[in-house]
């Protein structure tokens, strides 16, 4: 299909739907028209892309073939193309000297005919850049490089405006950072805040959701020491209910992950919606000890958390620490942690706890503006799994920093911890879409779809840069499936906007139903008839669902499609020439319940008139009193008190000349 691709096709219909009274017998129906006037026409001609030296022009009903040569010939215009299928709609070529405009007022001035009209360039519709309108969003490099920010390759980025297209995240995605604290009360970050509701509206001093931390509406501050020197704490403290950062670096992180985004205001994360969990283990000087850090892995993973940012790491291994981490794996939270800034390979020198052996970690290195792995990066092609931006990152700093030392409420900082949060955010927009998948798959649709770069080849293990559209798209659903019933059957099409599906599911339910697969085709389909057992009368709801080796998608709601079925349509109508005055027709009755069926004819120079009713379960009729020589097209629908089916198939045949 469309691998990797920045465009995807959407068609936008138009359906005119017209209903014929539900009279019986005889009556021919009325057909309701649209009117033109050369002020409607000529106000769209300015609004698009248009043929400068052609038009359309259709001619009213009635009109000879002779009128309408005279006309084009006074015109000095020549008919290049003619379609039956719109009802003899003919393309014209006007003669040099003729603009459109003009040409469409002379040829409407005419009464014989019904329009004229540009003949209109269309192109396929692109996947629109999502683009919040953060003020500081241009300088946001990370999410969208457009080659000017520090002297940037255009495109060197995660492609966040078009896996905005999919999904901007979900507030019921909780993402703990554990870090410096987190100021929560930031102007872009607010909103975004965890929050824990039985706390923030129980009894103060009270432990009201029986979590064993008592009033902690926001987080939890479990940093025992708030300076340290080489061999022992020189500042001992107690943990307590304020996470706030007093550093700097937790609040950095956590606008990298959900920043509100499309708030007019500062920058924005990666999520535009989130609950950002404030846990702070790191103290004013950013350093922490390990028990500190385990007791708030083990408070995210208590709370709900289903992603832990850990930008923070250092050298050897600690049992206290891996315990932590084991115990997130076995609850199924996934832990993204910074690889390390000293230039160290991972592989020969651990760096933890971005290099404990759990499957639930994913172990972050820095790529700059260009694309190229930072200098101070850690690497290690086993240990480390992807690389992501992290320099000149500019995010939120906690609101006290303003105008002290020349910071303001945002920043600029580098290094991993910079690019472990771009990875978290993304994976918080994983599980705002593929919301039935486990922390494994969310890993593997990280991990699998990157954009492979040299500077990365052989340092991490992906190979690659993370890259958030080729994530988030994968196994995109449909959202534009449209449903139609053809005869007994209903039809369904949609745009493949997926690039990694090996499987398209297609599913059908009844009202109040479970969904239960009707076929499993291949990739890269965009239709399917639906032929089993439809019955006149029933709302039927369909989707589609995706599947390849990381797994199925969950079927969104948003993307299903109902059809109810009417009388279903007669098909395989022919058209059988008796003699130069009659046409015998045939056709399938696929209906249980209908009165009878109209018959419907025209003959090249106007729309189908109704011509006939034949009664309940005949399936024949003869035209007779035809012109000879000439060609003729019918269809077909069945009726009853409720109203008409769809038309049949069409079906023509021309009368014998004597």
């Amino acid at each position: 299909m469309k691998k990797y691709f920045c465009l995807l096709i959407c068609m936008f219909f138009i359906i005119a739907g017209i209903q014929n009274p539900a009279n019986s017998s005889e009556k021919t129906s009325t057909v309701i028209k649209p009117e033109f006037t050369v002020q409607s026409i000529l106000s769209e001609l300015d609004k698009g892309k248009y043929v400068k030296t052609e038009i359309y022009v259709k001619f009213k009903s009635g009109t000879s073939k002779e009128s309408a040569k005279k006309i084009h010939q006074a015109l000095k215009s020549t008919v290049i193309k003619k379609s039956t299928i719109l009802g003899d709609v003919e393309r014209v070529k006007l003669p040099e000297g003729l603009s459109v405009k003009d040409a469409i007022i002379q040829y409407m001035a005419n009464p014989n005919v019904e329009y004229a009209s540009p003949v209109f360039i269309r192109k396929a519709a692109g996947i629109a850049k999502l683009m919040p309108n953060d003020e500081f969003f241009v300088d946001q490099w990370a999410l969208r490089n457009i080659g000017k920010y520090v002297y940037g390759t255009k495109g060197a980025d995660i492609d966040a405006t078009y896996a905005w297209r999919v999904s901007t995240g979900n507030y019921g995605i909780i993402i703990a950072v554990i870090d410096t604290g987190v100021d929560y009360n930031h102007p872009d970050l607010y909103s975004n805040i965890w929050r824990n509701a039985p706390e923030c509206n129980g009894l103060p001093g009270v432990d009201d959701d029986g979590n064993g931390y008592i009033d902690d509406c926001t987080g939890w501050n479990f940093v025992t020491c708030e300076s340290w020197d080489d061999t022992e704490c020189l500042i001992p403290t107690t943990g307590n209910n304020d996470p706030m950062d007093d550093y700097g670096h937790g609040t950095h992180v956590a606008g990298i992950i959900g920043a509100v985004g499309n708030n007019a205001l500062g920058v924005t994360g990666v999520m535009w919606r989130t609950s950002i969990m404030p846990v702070r283990v790191l103290n004013q000087y950013g350093e922490g000890d390990d028990d500190d850090i385990a007791e708030g892995i083990k408070y995210a993973v208590d709370n709900g958390a289903k992603v832990i940012n850990a930008s923070l790491g250092g050298y050897g291994t600690s049992p206290v620490l891996e315990d932590a981490i084991a115990y997130a794996n076995s609850h199924g939270v996934l832990f993204v942690a910074a690889a390390g800034n000293e230039s160290n390979n991972n592989d020969i020198n651990p760096v933890y706890p971005a290099s404990y052996p759990y499957s639930n970690i994913i172990s972050v290195a820095a790529t700059d503006q260009d694309d190229h792995r930072v200098a101070f990066t850690n690497f290690g092609y086993a240990s480390v799994d992807v690389g992501a931006p992290g320099v000149y990152i500019i995010s939120t700093v906690p609101t006290w920093m303003a105008d002290y030392y020349g910071y303001g409420y945002l920043d600029h900082y580098a290094g991993t911890s910079m690019a472990a949060p771009h990875v978290s955010g993304l994976a918080g927009l994983l599980y705002s879409y593929y919301y039935n998948f486990n922390y494994s798959q969310i890993k593997s649709m990280i991990t699998t779809y990157v954009d492979v770069l040299p500077s990365l080849d052989g340092w991490v293990s992906s190979r690659g840069r993370i890259n958030a559209f080729s994530s988030m798209s994968a196994l995109w659903e449909p959202f534009d499936l449209k449903a139609k019933i053809k005869g007994s059957y209903v039809e369904l099409k949609w745009t493949d906007v997926a690039h990694a599906e090996q499987n398209t599911i297609i599913e059908r339910k009844t009202e109040g139903g479970t969904y239960v697969t009707l076929a499993t085709l291949g990739a890269n389909v965009n239709s399917y008839t639906d032929t089993y057992g439809i019955s006149e009368g029933v709302k039927y709801y369909y989707r589609v669902r995706l599947k390849n080796q990381i797994g199925e998608t969950p079927g969104h709601p948003d993307n299903e499609r109902s059809i109810s079925t009417g009388l279903i349509a007669p098909s395989g109508l022919k058209a059988t020439v008796l003699s130069k005055s009659k046409i015998k027709l045939t056709w399938f009755d696929g209906s249980g319940s209908e009165k009878g069926f109209k018959i419907y004819r025209h003959d090249g120079t106007g729309s189908y008139t109704h011509i006939k009713t034949v009664g309940r379960n005949v399936t024949s009729y003869t035209d007779k009193r035809l012109a000879k020589g000439t060609k003729y097209w019918y269809q077909v629908r069945a009726y009853n008190d409720s109203g008409e089916s769809e038309p049949s198939n069409e079906a023509e045949a021309t009368t014998s000349a004597k």
